[in-house]
């Protein structure tokens, strides 16, 4: 503190010229240096990997495959659920490819007769096995409808009678 006093010291000197800081015996501090820019990072832009966190929706900016795929780095979360595996609330699903006309056809052999070919193994049936002795295993399509089980037409009736008539629909 005193150094800054002696700095602004009165000009009524006897001599009125100015003393060296040598005389007085002070040591001239530097003015402090004001830095209106903050460090900057020089390093190339183009080494610069933003990592989208896992609940992003979408991606504003091309990211290369590797970083995306790569596995989840830092701590584990202590309050996730121990359904390790699960991928929706009650279990797992996977994605199985079938044709609709496959699924179709599984479906509603289950549907009529009980029983239905192993997604999973072409060669496994399931299901109800009375049934699979029965048919044998056929699907819906390959058991032929039995004749007398098809509903007969009725008979129109007779045009001349108003109230007897049922007309071609029936």
């Amino acid at each position: 503190m005193s150094q800054l006093v002696v700095q602004y010291d009165s000009d009524s000197g006897s001599d009125g010229g100015e003393r060296p800081a040598a005389e007085t015996g002070l040591v001239l501090s530097k003015k402090p240096r004001v830095e209106a820019a903050p460090d900057v990072n020089t390093e190339d832009l183009g080494t610069f990997r933003f990592l989208p966190s896992v609940s992003t929706r979408e991606i504003t900016h091309n990211v290369p495959y590797a970083d995306l795929a790569r596995p989840l780095a830092g701590p584990t979360n202590p309050f996730q659920s121990e359904a390790v595996g699960k991928n929706i609330l009650t279990g797992f699903v996977e994605e199985h490819a079938m044709s609709d006309l496959t699924f179709s056809t599984m479906e509603r052999t289950y549907m009529n007769y009980g029983y239905t070919v192993n997604p999973n193994s072409q060669n496994e049936l399931i299901g109800n096995a009375e049934k699979i002795a029965q048919y044998g295993g056929a699907t819906i399509h390959e058991i032929k409808a039995d004749p007398s089980t098809k509903r007969k037409r009725k008979p129109k009736g007779d045009p001349s009678v108003v109230g007897g008539y049922k007309g071609p629909w029936a």
